[in-house]
C-alpha cells in the first residue's frame, strides 16, 4: 500500500512482519513483528500517521509512524481479519464520533459481520450482519459461506463494499434518511453472478471521489470491470497465466481515466489502462 502523501511503501507478509519502505532510498527504513500469523489487510488512517494491520491472529496492529521504532499497539477483535478499512472522520459513519482524537476503523472475516472499533478504547462500537450471506436452502449458512472476504471504502465514506466467500459484491451504504446522531449502514445492491472466489476490488476511473468502474479479480486469470452505474461488465483484462491475487489503482492523466496494476501466481505484475 501506497502513502498518498510520502514517498513511502507499507508492505505486510505470511511471517507477520509489517515494513515501511522509502522509495527513494529503496529500501526497508522500519519493521516490525506486528502479528503471529499471515498479514491480511493494510489500512492508513485519514492523518496519515498512523498504520492499521490486520491478520488471522484476530488482533488490529496500531503503528504510529511517528515514533516507528514503538512497538504497535494490538487491539483484539476476536475473529480472524480479511478485511480492514480506516474511517474517515467527521462522526457522519456508523459508530464513530466528531471531534474525536481516535481513529475509527471496520473490520470484516470469517463471522460475517462488519464491524466498527475506536483505537481509544479499543472496543467495537457498531456491528452489522452481511445480510443473506450465505444462505442455503433449509439450514442456516455455515461459518466458511458467511466469511466476509475484503472490504472496501466507497466514494465519500458513505459505505463500504464487502466481497463474501460465496462470491458476492454487497454495496453496505449509508441511507441518505438515516439520522446523524446514530447512523446504519444498509445493503442498497448487490453484484452476483461470479463463479470463483473474489480475491480483490478496486474502484477506478473518473475523480477519486467519484469512481464509474469497480475492477473485480476472482480465483482465475482474468480482470473483470463492471460499469458502476448498471453493474454490468464492460470488460475484461486478459494476459495473466495463473489466479490474480491483487488489485490496485491510480488516477492518470487530466481526462480521468486510471491505470490498474494486477499481480498474479504468475510472479508478474502487469499494468492497464481504464476507462474514464
Amino acid at each position: 500500500m501506497f502513502h498518498p502523501k510520502q514517498l513511502q511503501l507499507f508492505s505486510g507478509a505470511d511471517d507477520g512482519e509489517v515494513r515501511v519502505w522509502d522509495l527513494v532510498e529503496r529500501r526497508c527504513v522500519a519493521s516490525h513483528k506486528a502479528h503471529f500469523s499471515a498479514v491480511t489487510s493494510l489500512a492508513l488512517s485519514p492523518d496519515g500517521w498512523r498504520l492499521l494491520s490486520g491478520a488471522r491472529d484476530k488482533v488490529v496492529g496500531v503503528w504510529d509512524l511517528r515514533t516507528p521504532a514503538k512497538k504497535p499497539h494490538t487491539i483484539p477483535v476476536y475473529e480472524a481479519v480479511e478485511g480492514l478499512v480506516a474511517l474517515p472522520p467527521g462522526g457522519t459513519f456508523p459508530g464513530t464520533q466528531a471531534g474525536s482524537s481516535a481513529v475509527f476503523f471496520a473490520t470484516a472475516g470469517e463471522k460475517g459481520q462488519v464491524k466498527v472499533w475506536s483505537t481509544a478504547t479499543g472496543t467495537c462500537v457498531y456491528e452489522h450482519p452481511v445480510e443473506g450471506s450465505g444462505a442455503v436452502a433449509g439450514g442456516s449458512a455455515s461459518m466458511s459461506t458467511r466469511e466476509v472476504t475484503d472490504l472496501a471504502l466507497l466514494p465519500g465514506g458513505r459505505g463500504l463494499l464487502a466481497s463474501t466467500a460465496d462470491a458476492r459484491l454487497l454495496f453496505l451504504c449509508i441511507p441518505d434518511e438515516a439520522p446523524l446522531p446514530a447512523p446504519r449502514l444498509a445493503l442498497s445492491r448487490q453484484l452476483v453472478g461470479n463463479m470463483d472466489e473474489v480475491t480483490d476490488v478496486r474502484l477506478v476511473g473518473g475523480q477519486r471521489s467519484a469512481p464509474t468502474h469497480l475492477a473485480v479479480a476472482t480465483n482465475d486469470e482474468v480482470v473483470r470491470l463492471f460499469d458502476l452505474g448498471g453493474l454490468g461488465c464492460v470488460a475484461s483484462l486478459v494476459g495473466h497465466r495463473d489466479t490474480v491475487l491483487a488489485l490496485d489503482a491510480a488516477p492518470y492523466g487530466t481526462s480521468g481515466s486510471s491505470l490498474i496494476a494486477s499481480g498474479a501466481k504468475d510472479n508478474e505484475v502487469r499494468v492497464w489502462d481504464a476507462p474514464a
